[in-house]
Parts: C-alpha cells; sequence; structure tokens
C-alpha cells in the first residue's frame, strides 16, 4: 500500500506464546533498556507480567543503574566480567551502589581465548558464566572486591554434555555453603560453534530435566539459552520457539500441549 516508505507493525505473538509457556521472566542486553523505543516494549510486556534480568559489559554507568531501578520490571542485573579475577571490573564492583530489592549478579564471558588451542583450530565465539572449576577463584575475587556487599551471587554456564541434575544439584549446595546466590545458564547450544544442535528430542528432555531439577532448587535460578532458535552463524540451535514463534518440541511440552 506504501511503495515508498516502511509500515510499522506490531506482534504480539512472543507476549502470546510466553504467556501459554508460562514463563515470566525474561533475559536481555541492558542497551535494550536505554534505547527509547525498545524501552517502551519492555514496560509493555511489564505491564502484561515479565520481569527482566538485564545483562551488561563491565559495571553499568550511574545512568544506566538509575534506568534499572526506575523502569519497575528489573529483578537482577548480570555484570560481564573477562577475568576470573574480577580484575578487569574491580573499579565499578569498589563504587558499585546497592539497587534494592534488584539482585545483582556477576558472570564470565568466556571466549576462545580460554579454551585449548588444538593445531591450528581457533573458535571465534562467546559464552556466558563462569566455568564450574572456576567456582572458588570467583568467590575469592567477589570476597575482596565487593566489600559493600552488594553483589548476591554469580552466574555459571551449563553445557549440553554436562550432567545437568547433578551439576545444579552441587551448584545449590554450594550457594547454601557460601551464603551465594547462583545462576545456571543452561546452554543448548554445543561447544563447539560450528557444530549445530537441532536435535529436538534432546532440546526437550534437556528442559524436562531443567524443570524438574529447579523445583528442588533453593539457591539457584535457572535459565534456559535460547528461547527462540539461532538457526545461523555461530553456535546453531533450537530453543522453544522457532523464528515465527510456533512452538518446538520443547516449547509444546512446557506449555503443557504434550503431557
Amino acid at each position: 500500500m506504501e511503495e515508498f516508505s516502511r509500515k510499522r507493525a506490531r506482534n504480539d505473538a512472543l507476549l502470546m506464546r510466553l504467556w501459554q509457556l508460562g514463563i515470566c521472566r525474561l533475559r536481555t542486553p541492558l542497551a535494550d533498556l536505554l534505547d527509547a523505543d525498545i524501552r517502551g516494549r519492555i514496560e509493555d510486556f511489564g505491564a502484561a507480567g515479565m520481569r527482566f534480568t538485564f545483562f551488561s559489559l563491565e559495571v553499568p554507568d550511574a545512568g544506566a543503574m538509575a534506568a534499572l531501578r526506575d523502569v519497575g520490571v528489573t529483578q537482577a542485573l548480570q555484570i560481564v566480567t573477562a577475568k576470573t579475577d574480577l580484575s578487569d571490573i574491580a573499579g565499578g564492583l569498589a563504587n558499585l551502589m546497592t539497587l534494592g530489592d534488584i539482585a545483582v549478579v556477576v558472570g564470565k564471558l568466556h571466549s576462545s581465548a580460554d579454551e585449548p588451542r588444538h593445531g591450528s583450530h581457533f573458535a571465534h565465539a562467546v559464552s556466558f558464566g563462569f566455568k564450574w572449576h572456576e567456582r572458588r577463584q570467583a568467590l575469592a575475587a567477589l570476597r575482596a572486591g565487593d566489600a559493600k556487599g552488594c553483589v548476591a551471587g554469580l552466574a555459571f554456564q551449563i553445557n549440553l554434555a554436562d550432567d545437568l541434575p547433578a551439576l545444579l544439584a552441587e551448584m545449590d549446595a554450594f550457594g547454601a555453603a557460601n551464603d551465594l546466590r547462583l545462576w545456571a545458564n543452561v546452554r543448548l547450544a554445543n561447544e563447539n560453534p560450528a557444530i549445530a544442535n537441532f536435535d529436538d528430542h534432546g532440546i526437550c528432555a534437556r528442559v524436562k530435566a531443567a524443570v524438574a531439577a529447579a523445583a528442588t532448587l533453593e539457591h539457584t535460578t535457572v535459565e534456559i539459552d535460547t528461547l527462540i532458535d539461532i538457526d545461523r552463524g555461530y553456535n546453531p540451535r533450537h530453543g522453544l520457539l522457532d523464528r515465527r514463534c510456533n512452538f518446538r518440541s520443547a516449547g509444546r511440552w512446557l506449555a503443557g500441549l504434550d503431557r
């Protein structure tokens, strides 16, 4: 109808699917909140009952911290560090102010530089969350760097080959022993970024195991990565929904359609 301009379209399919899935917590970059147009959409979702975890590379500035408090939909802030010893965010942590009821979490950005090299092979990809073997070093760094006690916990990643129920139980015990909240990033991607995970049966089984385990945890929040398919680029994988917001097998089960 309008050959020389674009039409603005509103797509509420995702919101409808989130309601059907029973999902009310979403994770998105802090940059979304700082964009006026996207912030309006975030507020729309908030009015519909959704709450958000925002993640930020390094410690946000004062303006971003104010936005987190003011928007009224923030449950958690995840601060991303590149160092297990938190040396790259030490200055920001030292000056961090409390966000009240908003939980502040620190997690590590893993890149190919953190992985062992195998000959000439080199993976240009990243993943989020400390590796589990880094837990004691990360905790020591947090205790030393967060003198005011503003950080509630640490975020760890659980990869496709990991024993999900056992690792979640171990995480929860570690949290209880150290008066710490943990966030578990359950990745549906293959650790090799070049290998796709389009195994809907396996993904559905993984989601079922995560949901069953989450109900038993007292100190650990479980996050599933990813909600919507990533069908190209690094770490391609299916999620709960395809790119048109149709249910994948895991989504059908979570929505109660295949139980």
